[in-house]
């Protein structure tokens, strides 16, 4: 009686049934043909001894009568292993509310993922092995083990040297395509405007491109440049690390900007606008409040500062300042609030770093006059650990002494701002450089503005 012999079929009990084993050697059953006496059930284990059948067998057979069919022993199935898969930043220990560049506006179900070069991006967790199993001859059923993904891979993202990891190469936008295709976008488009279908932006990448509006109470944040080729609306809030460029109009007195590089725009209008280096105009700027470290350039379209009051550091270039309907208009140069503030916190800080010197310099000199307790190992740590202190304390206040410097060469610099205007100033202009101010009374054409002996200094020619 061989293995064989049951995968065909063994004749048992005169014919009344076979004995058969499956051909996966899962399982060992007969088949009856005729009823068969309760004697079988005694010497049949007999027939699977001889079989060396002898894992598996059922203490009570499974008996299907409509079949005819009886299971007499039956294998232990191998467990297959589990496919891998690929977890995405955030992860599922991640807290994301901990996390810095994840942003979500209530408004929309999506959020904005942001990460810094280097990061981590995706994992792979391996797939499983799994279990082996064992057949009615106790032999071992290997399992299939899992298969092992493989990250699809866009613009800004390389794969660590083991191929587990999908890391960042860039800092920007994590995307992750509807084909789970991984991307960082240093430079993110969107086609549309910044609304509702968006939400509110924020953008670590170096470039972001609007392609039409920053729409009515939206909010933009980005840490590199903005190129906004439509307009920035009412009650919008846009903040930008890098360049700003806008194809259209800044507009409305709840709209606030600030740029902390370059702002070029068509015109702006009403709105409050923060520039830390140059300002250049296509066209107007219409009642607003502005303030520019820089130079503000208006030399195009209307070239024209009309209402409200608009600072420069530097100085300004312009086509013409006021109305002709003679609105009130302040333009101030030599005036730049960014640095003034700047100025201010490093001199607060030369003040607390002069104080921290001083009360370590008090605290050494007691230590000192504790004489021989000095000498002990407790007092010779803490007077290492004074001196240090003292030292990276001077150090810090000569840095920040040098920098108060720099900053207050910057601002006395700012004396020598010019107001250039090549048509017409507007009576009722009100000019002023440094701490000089003049009120125009009556208009003027083709001048430049000058500090000169704490006045305003006017010039008919360009000098």
């Amino acid at each position: 009686m061989s293995l064989e012999d049951a995968l065909n079929g063994i004749d048992l009990f005169n014919d009344k049934a076979s004995l058969f084993v499956s051909d996966d050697k899962m399982e060992a059953y007969l088949i009856y043909y005729e009823e068969l006496d309760h004697e079988w059930l005694k010497i049949i284990n007999h027939y699977l001894d001889m079989l060396n059948i002898r894992h598996g067998v059922l203490d009570e057979p499974e008996i299907d009568a409509e079949g005819h069919r009886v299971i007499l022993a039956r294998g232990t199935p191998p467990e297959n292993g589990q496919d891998g898969y690929i977890e995405t930043y955030p992860f599922p220990e991640d807290d994301i509310h901990d996390l810095l560049g994840i942003y979500h506006d209530k408004r929309v179900t999506h959020f904005i993922v942001n990460v810094a070069q280097h990061t981590v991006i995706a994992r792979i967790i391996p797939p499983t092995e799994g279990k082996a199993g064992k057949n009615i001859f106790d032999e071992d059923v290997p399992p299939v083990p899992g298969k092992w993904p493989e990250f699809k891979l866009g613009e800004g993202v390389r794969v660590s040297e083991d191929g587990t990891l999908a890391v960042s190469e860039v800092t920007g936008k994590l995307d992750i395509g509807t084909d789970g295709r991984l991307s960082v976008l240093s430079k993110w488009v969107i086609d549309g405007s910044v609304d509702l279908s968006t939400g509110n932006i924020v953008f670590w990448g170096d470039r972001l491109v609007v392609k039409k509006h920053i729409s009515n109470g939206m909010r933009v944040e980005t840490y590199g440049d903005l190129e906004v080729a439509g307009n920035i609306e009412d009650q919008t809030y846009v903040k930008v690390v890098g360049d700003l460029r806008v194809g259209g109009i800044i507009r409305a007195k709840e709209t606030t900007v600030f740029v902390s590089q370059r702002l070029w725009c068509e015109a702006i209008e009403y709105a409050n606008v923060t520039v830390i280096k140059e300002l250049i105009l296509s066209n107007y700027i219409l009642d607003a409040t502005i303030n520019v470290g820089g130079h503000l350039v208006a030399v195009k379209g209307k070239g024209q500062v009309a209402g409200g009051t608009v600072q420069v550091g530097k100085g300004a270039t312009l086509k013409a300042l006021g109305t002709q309907a003679h609105v009130k208009t302040v333009f101030l140069a030599g005036k730049d609030p960014h640095l003034i503030d700047e100025h201010k916190r490093k001199q607060k800080k030369v003040e607390e770093l002069n104080q921290q010197l001083l009360r370590l310099h008090e605290n050494f000199n007691r230590l000192k006059q504790l004489g021989a307790g000095a000498n002990a190992s407790a007092g010779k740590a803490l007077r290492a650990r004074l001196i240090e202190a003292i030292h990276l304390t001077a150090n810090q206040l000569k840095e920040a002494k040098s920098e108060l410097e720099t900053l207050e060469k910057e601002i006395n610099g700012l004396k020598d701002a010019t107001i250039k205007v090549g048509g017409v100033i507007y009576a009722n202009c009100i000019v002023g450089i440094e701490n000089a101010r003049q009120h125009i009374l009556k208009e003027i054409n083709s001048v430049v503005l000058k500090y000169k002996n704490g006045r305003i200094a006017i010039f008919t020619h360009p000098a």
